[in-house]
């Protein structure tokens, strides 16, 4: 069975597919593999290294991508941009998908999804790298994962366009982008009806041609709406927010106890 071409080696394509609960992962934005790896090892579906807006490189996947998989969790790669050499580069190194943010229009989908794969399906270039471990080309084909990001008003345009583009394997929502393009207010509710309206129109989308989407939650109370609005994977902080507050949770708890003002 290791060399079925119709197995799911890479276990965030079944879960994106399937009917049970969506995947929950995370955004890795420090560019230290020590931190990285002890994220991989957690039971995250996935975990996202934030080349984009983080502080990871392109040449941080080099230490990074290796060390999430030693904990067995897939790492997606998101891009700064929508370039084709950055998207085979991400995928030699080894990463199990890429994030490519805002792509507009069906054109820009379907560049980012032939990126993604060897001929036929694609223009991706072979090279002996991590990228090729799915055995071989139709194997690799059918396990990377493009995921585009629809965060711009013209993509709101060509919402079905980029939903029914080929190669494309799902949709992650920028939210706040999407607001800013929209000439909305930043709200990290997003209770703002016209951006209600904007997220429900891109789960409709999905729906209609079978493209999963996902969504950044701004705080665990935000959760069960998304589950239950249909979104097939989300993502919750990130590796600096976790340090963060938990720091911040421990500091707390023991200047109550050092000052004696505990309630």
């Amino acid at each position: 069975m290791a060399n079925d071409h119709h197995l799911p080696i890479n276990p965030l394509v079944a879960k994106l597919r399937g009917d049970g609960p969506p995947a929950i992962g995370t955004f890795c934005s420090i560019p230290d593999t020590g931190s990285a790896e002890a994220l991989g090892g957690t039971d995250l579906d996935f975990i996202f290294i934030d080349v984009e807006h983080g502080l990871p490189t392109m040449d941080s996947l080099v230490s990074l991508l290796p060390a999430i998989s030693r904990g067995g969790t897939p790492a997606l790669v998101r891009l700064p941009w929508n370039d084709p050499a950055q998207v085979m580069r991400a995928l030699d190194l080894g990463a199990a998908g890429v994030i490519i943010p805002m792509v507009s229009t069906g054109d820009e989908a379907a560049a980012a999804a032939a990126a993604s794969r060897y001929p036929p399906e694609g223009i991706r270039s072979f090279g002996q790298a991590q990228g090729t471990r799915y055995g071989d080309t139709d194997q690799t084909n059918r396990q990377v994962l493009c995921i585009v990001m629809i965060e711009t008003a013209t993509g709101l345009e060509n919402l079905d366009e980029i939903a029914s583009t080929p190669g494309v394997d799902g949709i992650f929502i920028g939210p706040i982008d999407l607001m800013l393009s929209m000439g909305r207010p930043i709200d990290f509710t997003l209770s703002d009806p016209e951006v209600v309206d904007a997220l429900s129109a891109i789960l409709d989308a999905g729906r209609r041609h079978d493209c999963p989407i996902g969504i950044p939650l701004f705080g665990i109370g935000m959760a069960s709406a998304a589950v239950e609005a249909g979104y097939r994977f989300i993502t919750t902080g990130s590796d600096a927010g976790y340090i963060r507050a938990g720091a911040a949770a421990d500091l707390a708890a023991l200047h109550a106890i050092t000052t004696g003002d505990i309630a």
